[in-house]
């Protein structure tokens, strides 16, 4: 029989956070079957929904407290607007279950603690209370000694909670790995006559025969190699267009520098409202261009970003020189259009919006590509988490 290492997970949060708390269910379900059941490992929850009941207490804090198991190894809090309802003892019951967790690391206990942070802004004014100030000042207090990552939306929440937690599953768990295909210890002790068939038989007990619908290495290979090298040059496109768009602004910018020399008022506003149409007639086709063209990008932008995720989670020890080649070659290209398209939308912005045509141009454009840039951002940032 195999042997199991069960690992605790203490999940706290305010209200405001549940569907996140959902998300941490979900991944941590999926790694059960992708990462704990081939090494022997179980991620067992611990959250109030599950284990809590009615009671009587001095408060409900209290009887959550008296209920749930304090006995985990990882510490696992959310937040965003709230820090949640007063207790007897503390500003809130999550803010309690931190101490706790921080006395029983202080006390020598070898526990995680691991904090996000939402930065999304609040959906209403009424959530900008005193409540997220003091979410605020609890994530500056936060990283004095313990660890946090803030994430700017649910959406992006599932992959960088997936990342972060498979890496400290591998940092955990690196020896446990290593010695998995080591016999386990078998009871009652081994009959000398049967030394050999005992052997055999925790051989094959040790094999791993659960099945992985999704997890095709050669495939997904081939996939970050295509699409690698499609997005590589794709990258390389849009890189080009944005200078050679610098250029023009750079171009426009110095011909209204020198309208803005013409001593003739009328002549001097004629002019330059020539040149600002002109302008903003090239934005706009390279706005409608890119409109089509963006959401495209990020949805195979992003399925390559999991897909070098997916390899590197559960395939480490086959990795190959060309994978992390493709890898190389894909970061130095994103790194190159983020610092144009940066650019771009400085220098577009230092233009002054001097016709209402060439404003609402500069304003559409400068929004795709602020939308552009932030995503391919956050494909970088969970690429820069994959160790």
């Amino acid at each position: 029989m195999k042997q199991v290492t069960e690992l605790r997970i203490f999940l706290a949060s305010p209200s405001d956070v549940e569907v996140e708390r959902t998300i941490v269910q979900e991944v941590l379900a999926e790694l059960n079957i992708t990462y704990g059941t081939p090494n022997g490992i179980v991620l067992k929850l611990v959250n109030w929904e599950q284990y809590s009941f009615p009671g009587i207490g001095e408060d409900p804090q209290d009887v959550i407290n008296n209920q749930l198991p304090f006995d985990y190894d990882v510490f696992l809090c959310i937040f965003w607007t709230r820090i949640g309802s007063r207790t007897q003892r503390a500003e809130s019951g999550t803010l309690e279950e931190l101490e706790i967790a921080r006395a029983k690391r202080i006390s020598g206990e070898n526990i995680e603690i691991m904090g996000y942070f939402k930065t999304e802004p609040p959906s209403s004014l009424k959530d900008l209370s005193e409540q997220y100030f003091q979410v605020r000042k609890l994530q500056e207090d936060f990283g004095k000694d313990c660890l946090y990552k803030e994430f700017t939306s649910t959406d992006k929440f599932k992959e960088i909670f997936r990342i972060n937690f498979t890496n400290y599953l591998n940092s955990k768990f690196k020896y446990h790995l290593n010695e998995r295909n080591a016999l386990p210890i078998i009871n009652p002790p081994i009959e000398i006559g049967n030394t050999k068939r005992n052997e055999i038989r925790a051989k094959l007990n040790s094999l791993n025969l659960e099945a992985k619908d999704d997890s095709d290495l050669l495939e997904a290979v081939d996939i970050i190699t295509e699409k690698s090298n499609e997005l590589v040059i794709i990258l390389s496109d849009i890189t080009e267009n944005m200078n050679e768009m610098t250029n023009k602004i750079n171009a426009k910018t110095e011909e209204l520098n020198v309208v803005n020399k013409i001593s003739d008022v009328k002549l001097k506003l004629k002019r330059g409202k020539i040149i600002a149409n002109l302008l903003a007639n090239e934005l706009e086709v390279i706005s409608d261009k890119y409109e089509v063209y963006i959401p495209e990008f990020k949805e195979n932008y992003l399925e390559l970003v999991h897909k070098f995720i997916s390899v590197y989670t559960q395939y480490e020890s086959y990795m190959s020189d060309d994978i992390s080649a493709a890898k190389n070659d894909l970061i130095v290209s994103i790194d190159g259009s983020i610092e144009s398209l940066t650019d771009l939308l400085l220098q577009m912005d230092s233009v002054p919006k001097i016709t209402s045509k060439y404003g609402q141009a500069q304003i559409r454009q400068m929004k795709l590509l602020k939308g552009l840039v932030e995503e391919i951002l956050f494909g970088r940032e969970l690429l820069d988490q994959i160790e």
